[in-house]
C-alpha cells in the first residue's frame, strides 16, 4: 500500500493502530498499580543511584568505611546476594510471561494486510503511464518540475516499495 492507496484506488487516511477495547475495571486497576510501582521503582532506583555519587564525591571516606569495613563486609555481601536473586526473579518472570505470550497469542493473525497496488492501479489513480511508474520506481532520486499536480500526495520515499502483484 502506497500512502493510503487502498485496494480499489481510493485515498484513505490512516487510521489509528491503538486497539481500544472495553476492559474490566479490576483488570485497569491491576495495570494502574502495576505501571505505578514499575514508575516508583524506577524513580526511586534513579535517585538512590543520583544520591550515592554525589555521596561518593563528597564523602569518599565515608563510603569506604561503610563498603569495606570489616564490620559491614558480610552485610555488603547479602545486599549482592539479595540484588543477584531478585534479578533472576525477574529474568524467569520475563522469560516466562514471553513464553506465554508466544504460546497463547503466537499463532493469531488478526489483521488483514490489503493485497499490494498494481502498477495499472497507479497509473489509472494518477493519469500518468505505467511506463513513468516503472521509472520513478527504478530511480534512486526524483524531481518533478510541478507538471504532475496529481501526484503531490505521494510519499516519494515509500516510491521504491511498491511492488508490482504477479498473478
Amino acid at each position: 500500500m502506497l500512502c493510503g492507496i487502498a485496494q480499489i484506488g481510493e485515498l484513505i487516511y490512516e487510521k489509528n493502530l491503538i486497539i481500544n477495547k472495553k476492559q474490566k475495571r479490576s483488570k485497569k486497576i491491576l495495570e494502574l498499580f502495576i505501571t505505578i510501582a514499575g514508575w516508583g521503582y524506577i524513580i526511586v532506583f534513579t535517585i538512590q543511584v543520583i544520591i550515592s555519587i554525589l555521596l561518593w564525591v563528597v564523602g569518599i571516606h565515608y563510603l569506604r568505611y561503610f563498603i569495606l569495613s570489616n564490620t559491614y563486609y558480610s552485610t555488603t555481601i547479602d545486599l549482592v546476594i539479595f540484588t543477584i536473586a531478585c534479578a533472576l526473579i525477574v529474568l524467569s518472570i520475563v522469560t516466562y510471561w514471553s513464553y506465554y505470550n508466544k504460546f497463547k497469542y503466537g499463532k493469531l493473525q488478526r489483521r488483514t494486510i490489503p493485497r499490494d497496488v498494481t502498477i495499472v492501479e497507479l497509473s489509472e489513480i494518477f493519469s500518468v503511464s505505467e511506463e513513468f511508474i516503472h521509472d520513478i520506481q527504478n530511480k534512486k532520486w526524483i524531481e518533478f518540475d510541478g507538471e504532475l499536480e496529481s501526484l503531490h500526495e505521494i510519499n516519494f520515499m515509500h516510491v521504491s516499495t511498491i511492488k508490482e502483484k504477479t498473478t
